[in-house]
């Protein structure tokens, strides 16, 4: 079949308030003018890399940029939009993209990459932007719609197109004043799945802004999250203890105090939010959060605290002190929905503030910090005038908080666990940080899985935050889901620990214990899908391999280590191997509460995989070292 590629495209900047058009130009080296700009344009591995200057090389304002693509139009099977691993899921659908304009904001920064995918689900095309990631829109305005809002295909059946468009920033920001601006195209086709696709996007992606990752021991801790729990009117010392002891006992090594911890949470019934002040009192709640902290860590597991660090309540005693640092939209004071104040993150001294607090939180004993709700931010970039802004873009101020922040805390806690919410753990701001959550999705574990999977691609760390579960659940259920979380990152959770059931308490113990014995799988492997379907999975490493199958799944490619262990979460007990394999293994099925059914020496090749349902089976290779 053959491959879809960009072959011109027609980017326009907007210099000092002239906009310049290189219309219709083709993607390959070359150089190119407008006035006084040079566009030069380059090929940098899979991508074309170019850059905007003037003549001169003097400085010049960039206000806007647009750029125009398209291939031609076939029906494609799925499309991922742009995204950090969110929401793409709900516009897999092509017919629900087309005409559509997506944004992308502080408030959820998407990665400016899209998939498209063939009718087996392998990819067509891939495409993304590699410079910097600014407030955009991305707009499929063909196939679209007419102003009756009719769906029209431009160009017609013959020569129909995939056109769309991206345009930075938005509103009324500028990209500001610069000597030099680079971007670049990143397009390909043909991998197995859009996993594969997007791994490569996000690794080309940080070598070209030379961007590393901290991976630390601690990062990979299965927590229990207090939100959902209880109402954090509620939370107090003694029910902590109480939780953080259930948690240790079922294998847990963290515990989140989550959002109102120190005061009226976003949960609680009072609106009078002090939301900013972080107190070591909490009337009601903690007469001294440093010695809740302190005996958590007695029980033996990490304790986490929940950090939103622009937020700021109404109510809160800091607000006076800090009230000319608060974002401003249309020259007003900004309160979002849940009715609390956002520090301005353009602003230099309010980055500072959000500095001073996060020491704070982690003076108190924390091994960990929640950072969380930037999602909370206002569209438009702040307008106050009551403070100074050493950038143009809502979309700059969150890059330099966010490596403010991560430095700030590495330097005062260098094995500090440092959490990411994947609204904006694109494949830039996911470096700033020693995970991304994905999930967030109590009694959906679907929606857990693809929001953990999607930062997978390019983040090595992923927590698969959280499972939620009644004790009504079937036993045999839960094996399935905690192998969903197992399969795709590090388990989370949110249950009462102290009233879950004794058969379901097993089970979890059960399996948190296996995760916790093959944690060199997550420190050293590799994590990946097997086939274009994203059904099986398999996370390998020299010794040993996990190959996960997910509901739809029947069938495994065989991996050769002296330890196999295959973790089935289909109805069937046989599973079909996709080529030949020759070898003699010990095999030993477990059930669903990880207990041994049988043990026997097999032969392979066999015309199938035994593993029971809702369980699993380990291969362990006669005559291989262990």
């Amino acid at each position: 079949m053959k491959t879809l590629s960009i072959k011109k495209f027609t980017p326009v900047f907007t210099v000092d308030g002239v906009e310049h058009c290189f219309e219709n130009l083709p993607l390959k080296p070359g150089t190119v003018t407008s006035g006084d700009m040079v566009l030069k344009l380059w090929k940098d591995h899979k991508a074309i890399r170019f850059s905007l200057s003037q003549k001169d090389g003097k400085t010049y304002s960039l206000d806007k940029v647009h750029y125009e693509f398209s291939v031609p139009l076939r029906n494609f099977g799925k499309i991922l939009i742009p995204d950090s691993g969110r929401f793409f899921m709900e516009k897999f659908l092509p017919r629900q993209v087309w005409s559509f304009k997506f944004t992308s904001t502080g408030r959820a920064l998407a990665n400016p990459y899209f998939c498209l995918l063939n009718a087996h689900e392998k990819v067509d095309f891939g495409f993304g932007l590699l410079g910097k990631i600014y407030e955009s829109e991305f707009h499929f305005h063909s196939p679209g719609a007419n102003k009756k809002n009719s769906l029209t295909v431009h160009g017609g059946v013959a020569n129909a197109k995939l056109s769309w468009s991206v345009k930075f920033p938005l509103w009324e920001m500028p990209i500001g004043e610069v000597s030099v601006f680079e971007d670049g195209i990143y397009q390909s086709a043909g991998e197995e799945n859009w996993f594969e696709n997007l791994r490569e996007y996000g690794r080309i992606y940080q070598d070209y802004h030379n961007l590393k990752y901290t991976i630390q021991d601690d990062g990979f801790r299965p927590a229990l999250c207090t939100w959902r729990i209880i109402n954090s009117d509620n939370m107090t010392h003694d029910w902590i203890l109480d939780t953080a002891r259930g948690a240790k006992e079922l294998g847990m090594k963290a515990l989140i105090f989550d959002d109102g911890w120190y005061g009226i949470g976003l949960d609680g019934q009072s609106l009078k939010g002090d939301m900013g002040d972080w107190p070591i009192t909490i009337k009601g709640k903690f007469d001294d959060i440093r010695k809740t902290v302190r005996a958590v860590k007695e029980i033996g597991i990490a304790p986490v605290l929940w950090f939103c660090p622009i937020g700021i309540g109404p109510y809160a005693k800091s607000k006076p002190k800090v009230k000319h640092l608060l974002t401003h939209v249309n020259q007003e004071l900004y309160t979002c929905s849940a009715r609390f104040h956002t520090l301005c993150v353009r602003s230099p001294e309010a980055r500072e503030v959000m500095v001073e607090n996060l020491l704070k939180l982690i003076s108190y004993g924390a091994e960990g910090i929640k950072s969380d709700l930037f999602d909370y931010m206002p569209d438009a970039a702040c307008d106050s005038t009551e403070h100074s802004h050493d950038c143009d873009t809502t979309s700059e101020g969150l890059r330099r908080t966010f490596k403010l922040l991560f430095d700030e805390a590495m330097k005062a806690k260098p094995n500090l666990i440092y959490s990411e919410k994947n609204n904006y753990g694109n494949v830039e701001l996911a470096t700033d940080g020693s995970h991304v959550r994905g999930g967030d999705s109590p009694f959906d574990e679907n929606i857990n899985t693809h929001r953990s999977i999607y930062p997978a691609a390019y983040m090595p760390i992923v927590h698969n935050d959280y499972l939620a579960f009644s004790n009504f659940e079937e036993p045999e259920k839960l094996a399935i889901m905690l192998m969903k979380q197992i399969t795709t990152g590090v388990p989370n959770f949110s249950i009462n620990v102290q009233k879950i059931s004794l058969r379901h308490a097993k089970i979890l113990k059960a399996w948190l214990g296996f995760f916790d014995d093959h944690l060199d799988l997550y420190k050293k492997g590799d994590f990946k899908p097997q086939n274009s379907v994203m059904d099986t999975f398999q996370r390998v490493n020299d010794q040993k391999a996990f190959i996960s199958v997910f509901a739809t799944g029947r069938e495994i490619k065989w991996v050769d280590r002296p330890h196999v262990f295959v973790l089935n979460t289909t109805e069937y007990d046989d599973l079909y191997l996709a080529a030949a394999h020759e070898g003699t293994y010990r095999r030993t099925l477990y059930n669903h509460r990880l207990e041994v059914t049988s043990t026997s020496e097999v032969q392979l090749p066999e015309g199938k995989i035994k593993a029971p349902s809702a369980g699993l089976a380990h291969y362990e290779k006669i005559g291989a070292s262990s």
